[in-house]
């Protein structure tokens, strides 16, 4: 066996131990967020399916509609929110989000739920728009305030895990060694 041969074998050991040791280090953390992550992607799912579906639906059942009507119907259903006082409605799709980003407000209901139907009426009525960031962002607009809600527990949890310069230079020594 040459040394090159011998090299390569010991190569794939080093990375497999490196990952060995990551696990572990974050075994405990990943155990207890793995689920809350799969049921937000669960019904974030669902909800992106469900736009999806609305949205092909619509598409079969306007599909003789003339183009200048589909404006119209757009229009009116936005301009009837617009009118009730949802001022959610306005804008694209990521305005509503965005606005609320580095904000402590919470989304409301309402607002999630008329985004949803106005953009369904805009994706399929109007000529060319995107349905995958539509659907994405209807379906995680709704887990917003899940964040605001867990926000103290979260800082917790990231300020346990932030480490200095220091530490990070003393754990790459440490995965070196082995």
């Amino acid at each position: 066996m040459t040394e090159e041969e011998r090299k390569e074998k010991e190569e794939p050991l080093k990375l497999r131990n490196r990952f060995r040791i990551q696990v572990k280090k974050y075994w405990k953390y990943t155990r207890k967020w793995f689920p809350f992550a799969l049921l937000i992607g669960g019904i974030s799912g669902v909800l992106m399916a469900l736009f999806t579906s609305l949205v092909v639906n619509m598409q079969s059942w306007l599909s003789n509609v003339p183009i200048y009507i589909k404006y119209l119907i757009v229009g009116g259903i936005t301009s009837i929110f617009l009118f009730f006082g949802f001022k959610e409605v306005y804008g694209a799709g990521l305005s509503h989000v965005l606005s609320h980003k580095n904000t402590s407000t919470p989304l409301r209901a309402r607002g999630i739920l008329t985004k949803f139907i106005t953009s369904t009426f805009r994706v399929e009525c109007l000529p060319v728009v995107d349905r995958a960031d539509q659907k994405t962002i209807m379906g995680l607009i709704s887990f917003r305030d899940i964040e605001t809600r867990y926000e103290s527990e979260l800082t917790k949890i990231h300020s346990k895990r932030s480490l200095t310069i220091e530490e990070l230079d003393s754990e790459e020594e440490d995965i070196n060694d082995l």
